[in-house]
């Protein structure tokens, strides 16, 4: 489910949710809930790619059927034995869509069948006919708005979630082990309340396909809802970690030692309260695509089928892209408000250091940084006696009734009690001022007095 924070799938799915907890009293431990699943990018191609490729994700955008890099892992689940279908509703990104709209239906279909041939998929479910009834209805492949998704009373998804419980029932009946992906893009949207129009119909699916042997399923977002910069400014900047702090699900068969040994199903269990990535859930579908029992040497990893560390940090995990808020630090670390004269101790290293770095230019205006309304200075206990003390909090100040506002993580050494600079992150928008920020200069920390001026070289 594209664009769903873990906080967001249980405030939207308390049908669900319910149902997954009762499943779990039934069976304890037959629903994995991961606390902490990281997402690795604030888009969909990075998050997905590590999930279908692993570590050999390469970063490139899909170019065949839906995205290349789900050919890659099942055509090594087709070569052990597996049906695999993939389904999207994401009709505008097919690569057998003409761009221009202006292809007739039957050319469609031509250029549908070959791409899905080229696919290897078993199939897509009614991935094209829900795009053709879309387009014949709204006169457009589009599915980022309410509107665009719904048709016959129905969300688009209701339809193809139908969909794909008929396939695997036939495939199970059939007695064909199978691979299904099923993707929907309907809650990518700025109030990211969509979503909570499924929940009875994706509970009720859920509960027909506990019943089904043999039967994982995986319910996973690659990222949450990035919210309007006007919520992020005015009121809470951790809305900003919502986007980087998607759900993962993971309903296990009745019988799971069918297909895990002991030792992973205790690893599975275990990192549920450690900081996780799609990366990791990708191996939990790699253990399939060889027939070795020690497919961990072919790979050389076994993400969430093998314990991962509870000292695993943000930093460590470097195959991420663009800049983000942790959200490990806060629930992973013993932390404490900072208070008194060591805020204001804080604010004025802060102010002193980030006017620093815009001295030499007097276009930039001088910011006098101030404590952010009430938001905490929280400070970090280090690890080892010889690693200095973490605080982080927030400033801002104003410029033309705008608030500019800075994330910002001071170090502190315990043996000399002397600050150095960590980090900084601006969180309101600060792109209207890049035209007036001189070349050099940091065009987050320059906020000039005239941002419609022409750039100013540093003489």
């Amino acid at each position: 489910m594209d664009s769903l924070s873990r906080t967001a799938a249980y405030q939207s799915w308390p049908k669900t949710m319910d149902f997954l907890r009762d499943l779990n009293k039934e069976n304890p431990d037959r629903v994995l809930d991961y606390r902490l699943l990281h997402s690795i990018f604030t888009g969909t191609y990075w998050n997905l790619q590590n999930l279908w490729m692993g570590s050999e994700a390469k970063g490139t955008i899909h170019d065949e059927f839906w995205y290349f890099d789900v050919k890659l892992l099942t055509q090594k689940l087709q070569k052990q034995g597996y049906t695999a279908g993939y389904i999207s509703d994401l009709c505008f990104h097919y690569p057998w869509r003409d761009k221009d709209n202006t292809d007739k239906r039957n050319v469609r279909l031509k250029k549908f069948k070959k791409h899905l041939d080229a696919s290897e998929l078993n199939t897509t479910g009614i991935s094209l006919a829900s795009c053709e009834i879309l387009d014949k209805a709204i006169g457009s492949f589009s599915s980022f708005t309410p509107a665009d998704v719904c048709f016959n009373g129905d969300y688009q998804f209701i339809q193809q979630l139908d969909n794909l419980y008929n396939i695997q029932t036939n495939w199970i009946r059939h007695g064909y082990p199978f691979f299904m992906s099923t993707e929907s893009n309907m809650n990518h949207n700025m109030g990211g309340t969509n979503v909570k129009h499924i929940d009875s119909h994706l509970e009720q699916y859920l509960r027909k396909v506990a019943k089904q042997p043999d039967v994982i399923t995986i319910l996973v977002s690659d990222h949450g809802n990035r919210f309007d910069i006007y919520y992020m400014q005015k009121y809470f900047p951790e809305g900003q970690t919502d986007v980087m702090h998607p759900s993962l699900f993971i309903i296990l068969p009745e019988n799971p030692l069918r297909f895990y040994t002991q030792s992973e199903l205790t690893a599975l269990k275990i990192n549920q309260n450690r900081l996780v990535t799609m990366r990791d859930v990708h191996y939990l579908l790699a253990k399939y695509t060889t027939s070795s029992p020690d497919y961990e040497i072919i790979s050389g990893e076994k993400g969430l089928l093998s314990p991962i560390s509870k000292e695993r940090r943000c930093d460590s995990l470097t195959f991420t892209k663009g800049n983000f808020f942790c959200i490990c630090e806060p629930l992973a670390n013993d932390s404490f408000p900072l208070r008194g004269h060591e805020v204001d101790e804080v604010i004025r290293f802060t102010r002193y250091h980030l006017n620093g770095k815009i001295s030499q230019a007097p276009v930039c205006k001088k910011m006098d940084l101030v404590r952010w309304e009430d938001k905490p200075f929280r400070i970090y206990p280090n690890r080892t006696a010889s690693e200095p003390l973490l605080i982080t909090g927030y400033v801002y100040t104003t410029h033309r009734e705008k608030s500019i506002i800075f994330a910002v993580e001071v170090a502190k050494d315990l043996s000399t009690n002397m600050y150095t600079f960590s980090s900084f992150l601006r969180l309101d928008t600060y792109s209207k001022y890049r035209k007036c920020t001189p070349p050099g200069v940091d065009p987050t920390l320059c906020i000039c007095e005239s941002y419609n001026a022409k750039p100013q070289k540093i003489t």
